[in-house]
């Protein structure tokens, strides 16, 4: 049967060391200066939150998230110069694209921060579908980034797996399966902000130790 795979990217196909603390920090001083002292947790959800707070009229909200958003953009993307491959990542991308399987990224990450990302891993983004934080309104674990590269990717009578580290991508594919047909399947790979015990407990189809034992399931069927 044919097939589509998507991934997750930070603590599944490289490691972005993200000074989130001082992106944090920042972005609650900017929130601070308009009297709003509430903790920037968790940061995204935080943001929209401050934003709606402090804002004078609905049309300064958006304006003010992209603000702050911009603050962890720019995070993240410093981050890439230090980024490193995860064990498996690049010779798992590579069979899959040898075998002509299409390719997606469904990530929490900014838009910003997808090309300097994957030029680590050696691969241009035109070779994927990809969904980051700022292209649907819900981010993970919510399942519209797996819906919309699902679209993409996912033909018709296809199955679609999704590669994840963390309990949020498994439960993204969870929320996400009834609505991609015929089935989207996820694989749990631990990585270096979840136990197994999390990952079992969300809920994937199988769990592996590595990307290349993952990619070894998918290929023989």
């Amino acid at each position: 049967m044919k097939y589509s795979v998507a991934f997750d990217l930070d603590g599944t196909l490289l490691d972005l060391h993200v000074d989130i603390e001082s992106a944090r920090s920042a972005i609650t001083d900017m929130f601070r200066e308009r009297g709003y002292n509430e903790p920037m947790r968790p940061i995204l959800d935080a943001i929209n939150r401050a934003a709606a707070t402090v804002a004078d009229n609905d049309e300064e909200i958006y304006p003010l998230i992209i603000k702050a958003r911009r603050i962890l953009d720019q995070a993240e993307v410093r981050a890439t110069a230090t980024a490193t491959p995860r064990p498996g990542a690049v010779e798992a991308i590579k069979r899959l694209k040898k075998l002509g399987i299409p390719l997606g990224i469904v990530t929490n990450n900014s838009r910003a921060c997808i090309s300097p990302a994957l030029a680590v891993l050696g691969f241009d983004p035109q070779g994927f579908a990809i969904s980051t934080r700022d292209d649907v309104r819900r981010p993970k674990p919510a399942p519209d980034g797996l819906i919309r590269v699902a679209t993409s990717i996912a033909n018709t009578g296809e199955n679609m797996w999704f590669l994840g580290d963390s309990p949020v991508d498994i439960s993204a594919a969870v929320a996400a399966n009834p609505q991609v047909a015929p089935e989207l399947r996820a694989i749990a790979i631990p990585g270096p902000r979840s136990s197994l015990q999390q990952l079992r407990a969300a809920g994937p189809c199988v769990v592996f130790d590595n990307l290349l034992d993952a990619i070894d399931h998918i290929v023989q069927g």
